[in-house]
This record gives C-alpha cells, structure tokens and sequence, in this order.
C-alpha cells in the first residue's frame, strides 16, 4: 500500500464532502504508519504524505483544533524523521533517496513540521568550496537551458538546517533570453556536502510574468 494506504487515510477526512469528521481515530494513524513501513523502510514519498497529514490534521494552525492526538501526530513525526535524525543518518542514505526528500519534503511537502528550516545563504560571504559548486550547477543549468540564454544575473541559495546541521541547499537562478524576450528560471537542490544537485525546476517565463 505504501503512498497510497496514507492517502487513503487522508480522503477519509479531507476534501469539500469528508466521509469521516471529527477526530482521526488512533487505528488509522497505525493504519498510516504501517503503510509507510509496508517495504521495510520509509521512503521520501512516504514521508512527504505523512507530513502532509500533520499539515493538514495537526496542531499547525493557531485556532485549530486538532484532528489528531497529541501522542499520534508525534508518532507519525517520529516516522518522517526515523533514519535521518542526524546529518550523518541523512548521509547514510542513496544520493536519490537524499535528493527526494530535499524535494518532496523540503521544496514541496511540509518539513517544517519536523525541525527542518529554511535560510537564506549570503552570496557576499559565501563559504568558498559552496560557491564553487553552485557556479558548477549554474553552468550545467545554462546548458540545459540552450544557446539562447545568457549567463544568470542572480541567483539564491537557501540552506535547509535541522538542529545546527546543514541538510542541503536550494537554489533559484534565473538566465535571461538574449533576445530580450523573457528568462529561464530554474530551480535545483543540491546536496550536504555538495554532494551532487538536482534541476527540479526549469521554465521559461515571459516579461511581466
């Protein structure tokens, strides 16, 4: 069931019509995490529809009640961060597997709900090793953005910490057309350590976009 047996929960009681109101009952919460261990590990997937439970049912609203117990929703944030409570644990893990949750749980999901933060790097006071590394993504990024694109006018990483340790970055660049016609724009994670970086994003946007 995996992904699917998490979100089965969740339509349960969500959605303009929810089939279930009111508190969500411990055993679906057991119901959850078991399917985010069906295969004998907790995927970045997995662990991005379980944190986006918490968003939705948790106490993360001011003013919101709760749809879950409080032992529950930690439970399940007990489950998003099994394996990668450390930077070393996080590193443990296959660079797609670390690539995954930097983009499905940090870009996109809700891994806020764990400890994980997001800042804004100084590109004036950058560590000299990062700055290297992002010239290297923003190359590959122009390449991949074709003949017709100058190099970026500016560009913003962003570090993803978790208790002082440093998980990743992201970053968002943008390449102007050289016909003045708009910007590729573009948006990648790289990896602890610079380790290695994925393009997630890459779009072109005309002016006044």
């Amino acid at each position: 069931m995996s992904v699917e047996g998490i979100r089965a929960i969740i339509r349960l009681h969500s959605g303009p019509h929810p089939k279930e109101t009111g508190p969500i009952p411990h055993s679906e919460v057991v119901e959850m995490i078991d399917s985010a261990w069906d295969h004998g590990r907790v995927t970045p997937k997995e662990r991005a529809e379980l944190l986006a439970a918490i968003a939705m049912f948790g106490d993360t609203v001011p003013g919101r009640a709760s749809l879950l117990s409080k032992d529950d929703e930690e439970a399940i944030k007990r489950t998003v961060l099994s394996g990668i409570e450390t930077l070393a644990d996080f590193l443990k893990w296959t660079i797609r597997d670390q690539a995954n949750f930097l983009i499905y749980c940090v870009l996109l999901g809700s891994a806020e709900y764990v400890g994980f933060q997001q800042g804004y790097v100084d590109t004036e006071s950058i560590d000299p090793g990062l700055a290297a590394f992002i010239d290297h993504v923003l190359q590959e990024n122009l390449r991949h953005a074709g003949s017709g694109f100058n190099s970026t006018t500016g560009f913003q990483p962003t570090a993803v910490n978790r208790n002082g340790e440093v998980y990743g970055y992201l970053l968002n660049a943008s390449f102007p057309a050289k016909d003045g016609s708009g910007s590729y724009d573009v948006t990648d994670v790289i990896g602890a350590n610079n380790g290695f970086f994925r393009l997630v994003f890459g779009q072109f946007d005309p002016p006044g976009d």
